[in-house]
């Protein structure tokens, strides 16, 4: 049975001063604005010449600097003394040793060391600032020449990352404006990229829009009856499933704002919903359950009701969905991935994961790959085919419970990651199935990792950890969008 959940909301009024008392606020405050302008600038200036001037500078030519063609600006005022100023990148803090063009470089000018420190604010929110950029008249373009460019960029070859380092920055922390009170148990991008989903065991599920700058707050939900273990977006984003140690669970309604009560699953006596795997493209979207003794109940998000149940060996511990396809991932304690096929509700396949004993997580890629995380930490990757694994790589870089992972969208990075250690997380280059050295180093502040998403342009990294917060890294050869 299904019951709408209602949200209510408090607004207080507060004492509201009489339109004339406003009225002769707002003429005191001219009149002292006009004195002071006379002391400033003479009587001659008034606030309608002002305006006036300002509106002239910006449509005439030969003051420059605006849309219309003219005289480049030259700056009103120069510091002499930033060409006899000495920056010493070397030996200065670690930011200054980021804006050197080579490693033996030592020091620079005061100008050259304003400008780079400029470049270096450009390249980390060029999302943020490309809006107040002006084009310049040789940008200007008709839609032919702009389709055409469109063209070129769909068609060019894919920009591959290079192995052993990569380049990340810390952001502010995506909810830094209303941090979680506990775990961030749950976080995932939406698909259109620009909005973070958090969710966690303090009853609340929030709404970020991530820019990297301010990253402001959309909304917020509180769950009065469920501590969230986990929340996932439906395949096309419009959705939001949670659930946590309840029979029961709830589906958001992200463009309704209504949320719907589940009162757990017909015919199934599991007390606990709280893991589970979403369906992403390929069929009926669906919700697998992890139930108990090896069942898999499966949910229907169309209709909210229950398909059938799949039935495994020994107790299921882990479950993926393959993107794009009707297939479904399994793994337990006998050590064993089935693979189902939801059109038919049959194992397709059954293959062993070498040298696992006890499966913690799966994870599957879009171009035929996939990870299984054990309780010693061991991660392999395979490459997956109806059914069959072929063993690629075995991981050894983790050394607790492999419980979190995540592929990137464009299948270069394999995240992953353990909540019993601190700071341990790894990223993985795939094309050459190597570890990236240089990050994340000792005294990259992780804390203990409960959940990672990579955002649809992999342009940003969202880590949530054990102190509530949200970690926002910038990956510089992705672009944000």
């Amino acid at each position: 049975s299904i019951r709408s959940v209602g949200r209510c909301f408090m607004a207080t009024s507060a004492n509201q001063p009489t339109k004339r008392k406003r009225r002769t606020r707002e003429e005191q405050d001219e009149r002292d604005a006009s004195r002071l302008e006379e002391e400033l600038f003479g009587a001659q200036h008034t606030s309608d010449s002002r305006v006036k001037e300002g509106t002239r500078s910006w449509t005439q030519s030969d003051g420059g600097g605006g849309r219309g063609e003219g005289p480049t600006r030259t700056p009103k005022w120069e510091d002499s003394d930033e060409e006899e100023l000495r920056m010493d990148l070397a030996n200065g803090p670690s930011r200054a040793r980021k804006l050197r063009n080579d490693v033996q470089e030592a020091d620079v000018s005061g100008k050259e060391y304003v400008e780079r420190l400029r470049r270096q604010h450009q390249k980390l929110h060029a999302t943020a600032v490309s809006w107040a950029q002006l084009p310049t008249p040789g940008e200007e373009e008709d839609i032919a020449g702009r389709i055409v460019r469109g063209a070129k960029d769909v068609l060019a070859k894919p920009k591959f990352l290079p192995q052993g380092s990569i380049e990340a920055t810390r952001m502010r922390d995506a909810n830094m404006e209303e941090p979680n009170k506990a775990v961030v148990q749950s976080l995932e991008f939406h698909p259109s990229g620009s909005v973070l989903m958090t969710a966690g065991l303090d009853r609340k599920l929030r709404f970020f829009q991530v820019d990297g700058v301010r990253n402001k707050k959309l909304e917020s939900l509180h769950f009065e009856d469920l501590p969230v273990h986990k929340a996932a977006f439906s395949e096309e984003g419009t959705e939001v499933v949670l659930t946590g140690r309840r029979k029961f669970f709830y589906i958001y309604d992200v463009a309704s704002a209504r949320v719907d009560y589940v009162a757990g699953i017909q015919g199934r006596d599991e007390k606990s919903l709280e893991n589970f795997a979403i369906s992403r493209g390929g069929g009926e979207p669906a919700v697998a359950f992890l139930g108990n003794k090896g069942y898999l109940p499966l949910i229907s998000l169309k209709t909210k009701q229950w398909m059938g149940n799949l039935k495994m060996s020994g107790t299921v511990r882990a479950a993926a969905f393959v993107p794009g396809k009707t297939e479904l991932l399994t793994s337990g304690v006998d050590g064993m991935v089935y693979t189902w096929d939801l059109r038919m509700r049959r194992c397709i396949g059954k293959a062993l994961d070498e040298g696992s004993y006890k499966c913690t997580s799966l994870a599957c890629s879009s171009n035929g790959m996939v990870a299984t995380g054990s309780d010693s930490g061991i991660v392999n990757l395979y490459s997956h085919n109806k059914g069959a694994l072929d063993l690629r790589k075995t991981i050894y870089n983790l050394t607790t419970r492999c419980d979190t992972m995540a592929f990137n969208p464009d299948n270069q990075i394999l995240a992953l990651a353990s909540s019993r250690k601190k700071d341990a997380l790894k990223l993985v280059h795939l094309p050459s199935n190597t570890v990236f050295s240089n990050w994340p180093t000792s005294k990259t502040p992780l804390s203990f990792v409960h959940s990672i998403a990579f955002s649809p342009g992999s342009g940003f990294l969202a880590i949530g950890n054990a102190r509530g917060a949200a970690l926002l890294y910038r990956l510089h050869h992705f672009e944000t969008t």
